[in-house]
């Protein structure tokens, strides 16, 4: 397949040229979720190897996170560095009132002085309506954005706010295929979609994602213990908010789909500087199964669900250790590898219900390569400054607009002298956005719509 760069794309604004170029491909792998809490217990019984041999042989730590945490916020923030009053991503949705648009956090304002009764009368008679964010409302660059406008080759797997696929030097594989793929039950996506980029990519990466009701049933024995009977009603279930019987299909098949995609892709465009793909199936285990984790003992759950569902968040996480034991297995020398996670989970005490904890629960950093020291825990890591970081690494400054700084600390001395810290710039701008409107797709949006009501994320 030839890869097309970004030609057809008007720039926003001029380039900025990296200071040294990398040798090797620094691979970014997004685990959702992913928490110390779990993480710890498991690697004291002997789990999870590779990220074991990562924590020893790299660097690893806490990474504070915001509150809320919503992954749509903090996942572009991860991205570009910025507050969401910057990059224009406040949640997975926006509202329209008589026509005009308003913000998820104008909405949070307006229930505060209560005005719930009122905005649910105009969402009843039709007045008000919401719409999914996507990825033309990202009003900062993200780091593969600012890296392909350099010239360096980049690619980008399931990243949330990725469709529609937008021209770059390298590859897209937006969210919406995943999500088209796992709940489509017939006909093709179209080419005007912008489910990739390039466009020709779609055909070959969507055979790759394995639909839920397609799942062998010893798959699905590795995450619950039940009759196979059972097994395939789970399959069949109606979304329930945060229901086991409902999520049960999701959570087994769209990492490995994912991981399909992305391996596929990095075969078929070698030479990459940056590799990144995002893994959900962490927190879509934790929002069903957290209350049986085998150690969680006060959890209020009986011993025959405990029985049932105790391996299911455990049985993410291996897999998720084993995406990173396939990335560690391609990897060369020159190659560098960050492992990072939005947030934490935990039992919400005062509510009765599991999910995300009060007090903004950190997510985790991991960082392997040669230009990372060995075995040091990272102090004091942000959500903020996972992008200064990459450019650094790669050799572009960060921006002022930025609310982190790269994490100096855990750079080797060697890489420091060979690389001084660059003097920020002011902006890298706007995304340089297609001229032209993309394909919406409304069935795809209500399928995506319904899909994250039932996970939680909106009423």
């Amino acid at each position: 397949m030839k890869w097309p760069g970004k030609a057809e794309v008007h720039e926003s604004l001029p380039p900025v040229q990296p200071a040294w170029r990398r040798k090797g491909t620094l691979y970014v792998m997004g685990v959702d979720g992913l928490t110390l809490d779990i993480i710890g217990p498991m690697m004291e019984e002997g789990d999870l190897p590779n990220l074991a041999r990562v924590a020893a042989e790299g660097c690893w730590g806490r990474l504070r996170t915001i509150s809320p945490t919503n992954s749509s916020i903090i996942w572009t923030s991860i991205a570009t560095g910025c507050h969401h009053r910057d990059h224009g991503i406040d949640g997975f949705e926006y509202y329209r009132l008589f026509g005009r648009r308003l913000s998820r956090t104008t909405l949070q304002k307006a229930r505060k002085i209560g005005l719930e009764a009122l905005l649910k009368g105009w969402k009843h008679v039709g007045l008000m309506s919401s719409h999914l964010l996507d990825g033309r409302d990202v009003r900062r660059k993200r780091f593969w954005e600012i890296l392909s406008d350099a010239g360096e080759r980049v690619g980008i797997v399931n990243w949330l706010h990725t469709w529609p696929a937008e021209p770059l030097n390298g590859f897209v594989v937006s969210d919406r295929l995943l999500d088209w793929r796992l709940r489509a039950k017939t006909g093709r996506a179209r080419a005007e979609e912008h489910l990739t980029w390039p466009p020709e990519l779609m055909e070959a990466v969507s055979e790759l994602v394995v639909s839920p009701d397609k799942l062998p049933l010893e798959e699905l024995r590795r995450f619950v213990n039940m009759p196979d009977a059972e097994l395939q009603e789970f399959l069949s279930a109606d979304f329930v908010r945060h229901d086991m019987r409902t999520e049960l299909g999701f959570i087994v098949a769209q990492d490995p789909s994912c991981w399909r995609m992305f391996e596929h892709c990095l075969r078929a465009c070698p030479g990459l500087t940056v590799a990144a793909a995002y893994f959900r199936s962490t927190e879509l285990s934790q929002h069903s199964a957290f209350q049986y984790v085998p150690w969680s003992r006060h959890m209020p759950v009986t011993e025959e669900d405990r029985r049932r569902y105790g391996q299911t968040v455990l049985q993410a996480y291996r897999r998720a250790d084993g995406f990173v034991g396939n990335v560690l297995t391609r990897m060369r020398p020159e190659d560098t590898l960050l492992v990072v996670s939005d947030h934490g989970f935990g039992y919400q005490e005062e509510r009765g219900k599991y999910g995300h904890m009060r007090g903004e629960p950190p997510g985790v950093l991991y960082a392997y390569g040669n230009e990372f020291s060995r075995g040091r825990q990272i102090p004091d890591a942000d959500i903020y400054d996972i992008a200064p970081t990459l450019l650094r690494i790669c050799g572009l400054p960060p921006a002022r607009e930025m609310q982190g700084s790269c994490l100096e600390g855990i750079l080797t001395p060697e890489f420091r002298r060979e690389h001084p810290p660059l003097d920020p710039i002011e902006s890298y701008g706007p995304p340089a956005r297609l001229p032209r409107v993309a394909h919406k797709s409304k069935e795809l949006d209500e399928k995506v719509t319904a899909h994250l009501r039932a996970l939680g994320y909106f009423d």
